[in-house]
């Protein structure tokens, strides 16, 4: 394929998330599918941020503050879906129509942090 120079690209991320040449269920939502740390056929089959020179500047700062975020909130509440389903909205990203209403159920066994965890104590001496 080729295109004029100074060609107007535009490329479907929806799309391109939920294509079966890159994706086993595609149109599933299954976050364990980034837990065995497979990689994927194409660099570019996943880029929730753009790619190259215009990729988002918030690339950074959303890898570090969402996971964090999350862990924080984790710890303490197990989140369950406060609605029947939750209805997609396509603009310029994907976006939940009228939001994710969850509840917050305190945790009744607490998370340990592995910096309070006890040290055991084998007897010897360092």
């Amino acid at each position: 394929m080729s295109l004029p120079k100074g060609a107007f690209v535009l490329v479907g991320t929806y799309n391109l998330h939920r294509h079966p040449d890159f994706w086993t269920n595609a149109e599933q939502f299954r976050p364990e599918r980034w837990l065995n740390g497979e990689r994927l056929t194409s660099r570019y089959a996943y880029m929730p941020f753009g790619a190259g020179p215009r990729t988002c500047v918030g690339l950074h700062f959303a890898s570090i503050e969402g996971p964090l975020l999350l862990a924080l909130i984790g710890r303490h509440y197990d989140l369950k879906l406060a609605q029947d389903k939750v209805e997609a909205h396509l603009m310029v990203t994907l976006r939940p129509k009228g939001g994710i209403r969850m509840t917050l159920l305190p945790r009744k066994v607490p998370v340990a942090s592995p910096a309070k965890l006890p040290v055991p104590n084998t007897g010897e001496l360092s």
